[in-house]
C-alpha cells in the first residue's frame, strides 16, 4: 500500500482533459503520545556522602540521596537536608516532576509534528493525468469539389446605395 495516496475529485466542467479540481497527498501522523507512569517501585535509591558545610555529621553520615528512575534513566542527587528521609522525599518529588515535564514536552513535540504534517499538506495544485491517446484513423480522401462564388453582401454591383 502506498504511504502517500493521492486522492482526486472528478472535474465538474465537461471537458476532454485529464485535469482534476482538487487533490491531497495524505501522510500518517502520530495521534497520541504514551504517558510514562511513575511508580516508586521503579526508583532505585542509594545513600551517599557529600562534603561541604555541615560539619562532622555531614562528612561522616550518608544522608545524601541518589535516586534513579529505571524506565527513563533520569538520575537526581539531593543533599539539601541533613536527614536521609527528607532527602529521599525531595528526590522522589523531583523525579516525579521531571518525568511529568518530559511527558509534557513529548506531547508538545507530537502536536508540533502534527502541525508540521498539516503545513506540509499539498492541496489544490493543478495536476495533469496523462492518458494514452487512442490510435488515429487515416482520414478518407475527399473529392475535389468546385466552389461557387459567394454573392456580394451589397448586391450584384456593390456600389449602389
Amino acid at each position: 500500500m502506498d504511504r502517500n495516496p493521492v486522492l482526486a475529485g472528478p472535474q465538474p466542467i465537461p471537458g476532454r482533459h485529464g485535469r482534476k479540481n482538487w487533490y491531497v497527498i495524505a501522510q500518517p501522523c502520530q495521534v497520541d503520545t504514551p504517558r510514562t507512569t511513575f511508580a516508586e517501585a521503579d526508583v532505585d535509591i542509594v545513600a551517599c556522602r557529600t562534603g561541604g558545610p555541615g560539619g562532622q555529621h555531614r562528612n561522616k553520615a550518608s544522608t545524601a540521596v541518589r535516586a534513579t528512575h529505571r524506565p527513563t534513566g533520569i538520575v537526581v542527587v539531593v543533599d539539601a537536608e541533613r536527614q536521609f528521609s527528607l532527602n529521599r522525599r525531595i528526590a522522589i518529588r523531583l523525579l516525579r516532576q521531571t518525568v511529568e515535564r518530559g511527558d509534557e514536552a513529548a506531547e508538545r513535540a507530537a502536536v508540533t509534528g502534527r502541525w508540521r504534517v498539516h503545513d506540509d499538506l499539498v492541496r489544490g495544485n493543478p495536476t495533469r493525468i496523462e492518458r494514452p491517446e487512442p490510435p488515429k484513423k487515416e482520414p478518407a480522401p475527399q473529392k475535389q469539389t468546385r466552389r461557387r462564388p459567394r454573392p456580394h453582401p451589397r448586391g450584384a454591383h456593390g456600389a449602389e446605395h
